[in-house]
């Protein structure tokens, strides 16, 4: 299966900074032990880029290069990383802290970024979609599953996003989708699926995140033997009520 549709990282900036070559892995050493260049599983991660800084430095200045109340230049690394809004602070302080400069250049930009792809596309036997759906309800023990479509249509390439995955309809249907089997998915979000020649099977919240959080469960316990891994998935937990 391919993946597609960005999951969302959250809020971050990207920090950038300016500095010599010689003191540039202290300073990335320094913001990543702070919080930045976490993307995904890899850590420390960073991109540089070689130039030249130029500054008039003033009479009460410290400069690491030149002298007070003299133009001055260097060689300089610029050194980018990403940070989450929430260490952004720390990050700073770190830059601060390790930075050669005594007065050192920064910048902050906010960014969206992605830590993954929450949805995975493949390919079934060519089937009815309504022959299609009433498998899927099937294999994941759904109750009351919704399908929107003509349930005559041919469906073989199929998305699927656990859980509340109706923002992923554009990226889905993007990716050739014939259907997208998801969960929670609002009247105008079907509409908009069905405007976009893809239909969607509603399997239920907890019936489509069970077989991804049952195998979570499996390899924990593995990886832990000895511990009491309780799963959660075993029980019910649909906060609606039929009377």
């Amino acid at each position: 299966p391919a993946p597609f549709g960005p999951l969302p990282a959250g809020d971050a900036v990207k920090v950038v900074t300016f500095v010599p070559a010689e003191h540039a892995e202290d300073v990335r050493a320094a913001l990543a032990q702070a919080g930045a260049g976490q993307i995904g599983a890899y850590r420390a991660c960073s991109f540089e880029s070689e130039g030249t800084g130029r500054w008039l430095a003033g009479d009460r200045s410290d400069p690491l290069v030149g002298e007070a109340g003299a133009a001055g230049s260097a060689a300089e690394l610029r050194l980018e990383m990403l940070c989450p809004q929430s260490r952004t602070d720390a990050v700073i302080a770190a830059l601060w802290r390790t930075h050669p400069y005594d007065e050192p250049a920064y910048d902050l930009f906010p960014v969206t970024s992605s830590s993954g792809m929450l949805g995975r596309l493949g390919i079934v036997a060519a089937m009815p979609l309504a022959t299609f759906a009433e498998s899927v309800f099937s294999r994941l023990g759904s109750t009351g599953g919704r399908v929107a479509g003509d349930g005559d249509r041919t469906v073989t390439r199929v998305a699927v996003a656990p859980g509340s995955g109706s923002d992923l309809i554009a990226p889905a249907s993007a990716g050739g989708a014939d259907v997208l089997v998801t969960a929670d998915v609002s009247h105008h979000r079907a509409v908009e699926a069905l405007d976009r020649g893809m239909a969607v099977v509603d399997a239920g919240h907890i019936p489509t995140e069970r077989p991804g959080l049952s195998r979570f469960v499996d390899d924990l316990r593995a990886a832990t033997p000895g511990t009491n891994v309780v799963d959660l998935t075993e029980y019910p937990s649909d906060p609606w009520r039929r009377s």
